[in-house]
């Protein structure tokens, strides 16, 4: 790898994919969340780390290792998400075999939402960063490299004498711009260059609605940076890395229209031409926000539709109802926006008559492009307390971590629907919404664009697995 120097006393690592399946095992855009940290340790504390991220780079588990090793840190920070953390665990176990007296800390979602259980299952962490990481993990390393008192940094759980000590979520600035932005200079240049096509932005955290699936990791608030700021990172990362597509990560990227306007103003003022790709919600769009999206460069526009019927669009705490859906979706259309929708089987109390009708709905909206889930039970949602108490309907059916997968999860099942008859439903429901379109083609690029994921999901239904 290309870095200037053979030792970093920091790495932050996003772990690899032992099987690549999905196109998120292999992705063309590098992970934001150790980039934003990566950076703001740089700038607050002096300390520059390596950025390895290891699905964009292709690494194997044995290579991750390898290059981690080869850099002789002293402290390694991970991150993620639930069904990575057996991967993950596994990477951490064979860094401390090859040295011994590394320290290891854990970002992510999953330890965030489950500190205590993660430090009792895996040995490996010696400490978990909660919530939002930037400020808590630099302030934990800044500490351990000065041999001063860490038991007081909010935000960090860890082991004392044999107690967990968990002192909750860190610290949250309001003003997002003081956490600063990703550091992309940090990562290999030469794989940036290599596979990245696509660059994330975030321009807002937190999200108001309250769909029961979700842990909204950055809280019900939405903090935005300033446009100028985002206009700039933006211009910037088109100057380092050529024409990459953008993509706003923000949860609801046109909520505000004001905030829209700004950016999209700052955009002009500064004569950027780009394309990129962004979420919206169908309860606030109207034809203004989407002409503002088309003429600032928008060529995606991302939604959750989540189901097609109504008491479960109501219960579900989205904030949305089918006529909305409809009324989105046309307005999109109209403007010439592509399309791309996000369906869920297996909601609370869902029967394969209410999985019917969301099939039945999806091929009536006829998004561009679709994306169909079946519902996992993630630490920090409603989703998971009913699954854990088996309310609603549900049937637990694993506790092991790499089942909570949204594509090829197998942790929970419907009294009402079995597992089998869930991704029975997924594949039909994938198929019918081109096929009954008249889009052959598309049907047969998605097949051809999801050739692992297609090949698993038929494996696992005739395994009944």
């Amino acid at each position: 790898m290309a870095f200037t120097k053979n030792q970093f006393d920091v790495v932050l690592i996003q772990p690899p994919a032992e099987v690549i399946i999905e196109q998120y095992d292999k992705p063309n855009y590098p992970a934001i969340g150790i980039a934003y940290v990566g950076n703001y340790l740089e700038k607050n504390e002096s300390i520059t780390p390596v950025l390895i991220d290891a699905r964009l780079s292709r690494l194997t588990l044995d290579e991750t290792v390898d290059e981690t090793v080869a850099l002789r840190p002293k402290i390694v920070g991970i991150s993620a998400m639930t069904h990575m953390i057996h991967t993950t665990a596994k990477l951490a176990g064979r860094i401390k075999k090859e040295i011994s007296d590394i320290i290891i800390v854990l970002g992510g979602v999953h330890g965030t939402f489950l500190p205590e259980r993660t430090l009792n299952e895996f040995s490996v962490f010696d400490f978990i960063v909660i919530g939002e990481g930037e400020i808590a993990f630099s302030k934990l390393v800044r500490s351990l490299f000065d041999s001063q008192d860490y038991q007081s940094i909010k935000g960090v759980c860890f082991r004392e004498n044999g107690q967990i000590i968990n002192n909750q979520l860190g610290e949250t600035p309001d003003e997002l711009d003081e956490l600063g932005e990703p550091g992309w200079h940090l990562y290999d240049q030469d794989v940036m260059k290599q596979y990245c096509t696509l660059l994330p932005v975030v321009s807002q955290r937190g999200c108001p609605f309250r769909c029961n699936f979700c842990s909204r990791p950055y809280g019900s608030k939405v903090r935005k940076r300033s446009s100028d700021l985002v206009a700039h990172e933006i211009k910037r990362n088109i100057e380092n890395y050529g024409d990459s597509l953008i993509e706003f990560y923000d949860e609801t990227f046109a909520l505000n229209k004001n905030y829209l306007k700004l950016l999209c103003n700052e955009f002009k003022k500064n004569n950027m031409e780009f394309k990129y790709i962004c979420n919206a919600h169908a309860d606030n769009v109207d034809e203004e926000i989407a002409l503002i999206l088309k003429k600032s460069g928008c060529i995606r526009v991302r939604f959750g539709v989540e189901s097609g019927n109504e008491d479960i669009l109501k219960k579900m705490g989205k904030g949305i109802t089918r006529e909305k859906v409809i009324n989105t979706i046309k307005i999109f259309k109209r403007v010439k926006l592509e399309t791309m929708a996000f369906y869920i089987f297996g909601h609370p109390n869902d029967t394969a008559k209410s999985i019917i009708e969301t099939i039945k709905f999806a091929i009536k909206v006829n998004a561009d492009i679709n994306a169909i889930g079946i519902m996992i039970p993630y630490p920090g949602t409603k989703i998971w307390e009913l699954a854990k108490d088996g309310k609603c309907g549900y049937k637990r059916l694993s506790l092991d971590w790499e089942d909570y997968n949204k594509q090829l999860g197998n942790a929970v099942e419907l009294e009402s629907v079995s597992r089998k008859e869930l991704i029975l439903a997924q594949i039909i429901g994938y198929s019918l919404i081109y096929i009954a379109n008249f889009r052959f083609v598309c049907f047969f690029k998605m097949i051809k664009d999801n050739l692992p994921l297609s090949l698993t999901l038929v494996s696992r239904l005739i395994k009944g697995s």
